[in-house]
């Protein structure tokens, strides 16, 4: 199968929205969830063209997709904490396509663009079926953070580019966090003004 990565159009934007839905509903999580995900989870023309979001294709079908955004400020945004700087918001895959290796190859075409852009790091937020994922790339674990359901908190990692590590590489001892041996830190709502997002 031929992959070829581009710049996501306008018009791709419900196409897009119903492959997150789809990749998200993967995981089996309540259906409450997707309606207090519904905003967050729904891709516009305007997040399209403000934002940096590159789609994997074959012939003419979308596999998956990531978005970077940036964040010129730190806020909270509604229940969570964001960090001033530049974000993977979004990295979905078909459901059909998951397993292989597409979302390796989404991973390293984000990390080689924002070398070339000179971005040093991004932030993000870890959906829990994926902390192994991203792991392998080298993300540092920070916190626990809030998310846009009350009460269930979210792993936040940075991703330093200039370090990251192939995915195929053993893990280096003491390079990751070990959740059975660490007692992590976490991120709560403060008296910030909610900017009126969340993270999910």
């Amino acid at each position: 199968m031929t992959i070829t990565f581009e710049k996501a159009h306008a018009a791709d934007h419900m196409q897009l929205t119903d492959l997150t839905f789809r990749s998200k509903r993967y995981c089996n999580y309540p259906d409450r969830y997707y309606e207090i995900w519904r905003d967050e989870l729904t891709i516009t023309e305007d997040y399209i063209s403000k934002n940096l979001v590159y789609t994997a294709r074959t012939g003419g079908m979308i596999l998956g997709y990531y978005a970077i955004v940036k964040a010129d400020e730190d806020y909270w945004a509604g229940r969570v904490f964001i960090h001033k700087g530049y974000w993977l918001e979004h990295n979905y895959i078909r459901p059909e396509y998951i397993g292989q290796g597409i979302g390796t190859k989404l991973m390293e075409h984000a990390l080689e663009q924002c070398r070339k852009l000179g971005i040093p790091r991004l932030y993000f937020f870890a959906d829990p079926h994926a902390e192994s994922f991203y792991r392998k790339f080298g993300a540092r674990f920070i916190a626990k953070a809030d998310s846009s359901i009350e009460g269930r908190l979210l792993p936040l990692y940075e991703l330093t580019v200039d370090q990251w590590s192939d995915y195929r590489l053993a893990e280096v001892p003491g390079t990751y966090h070990d959740e059975n041996l660490l007692t992590y830190p976490e991120i709560h709502a403060g008296a910030m003004d909610s900017h009126g997002s969340g993270r999910h």
